[in-house]
């Protein structure tokens, strides 16, 4: 609602009980900034009951939004306290568990805050730019590849090759 201007919380949790009893796996996104950082124990909550997993994901920190980073340090330490056990499944991703819930609650950890382009390259993800620029870090104005050509003139190929970099 903060976001939108327009209360759609209900709406949200209507269609996520729908796709529950439709059989499908829900997992919520949260993306952990400074001004949302204190209803993610009530999304957790609302998570646990349902049965559903949540990917915290931090902010990447740039020029614009510096003042909505929050620190995930301090939340990290929070979840140890609180879950059962955890697992560092890469560089940039945690896992908590919490008891004999089936709920699990990752963080993914924003590499590029770190300006790692080691880490951004070790990740293995590829991100298309507005520009439509492929780019393995964010932070990391020397590994972009432009694929705008390729694009318009619909050379599939060439994107291909340029993908396999």
């Amino acid at each position: 609602e903060q976001m939108t201007g327009v209360p759609q919380i209900d709406k949200v949790k209507k269609f996520i009980d729908l796709a529950l009893e439709a059989g499908i796996k829900i997992c919520l996104n949260f993306v952990y900034t400074f001004k949302n950082q204190q209803e993610l124990n009530n999304v957790i909550l609302y998570a646990v009951g349902k049965g559903i997993d949540v990917k915290v994901i931090e902010l990447i920190k740039d020029g614009s939004n510096s003042s909505l980073h929050a620190d995930i340090g301090k939340l990290r330490g929070e979840l140890l306290a609180d879950s059962s056990r955890s697992e560092r499944v890469s560089k940039s991703e945690e896992i908590f568990y919490f008891g004999d819930s089936k709920t699990t609650v990752r963080i993914i950890y924003s590499y590029c805050n770190n300006r790692d382009a080691e880490a951004c390259n070790d990740h293995g993800e590829l991100r298309i730019t507005p520009s439509l620029e492929l780019k393995p870090c964010l932070k990391d104005e020397n590994t972009q590849v432009s694929i705008r050509e390729d694009v318009h003139s619909g050379n599939i190929e060439a994107i291909k090759a340029k993908i396999e970099l």
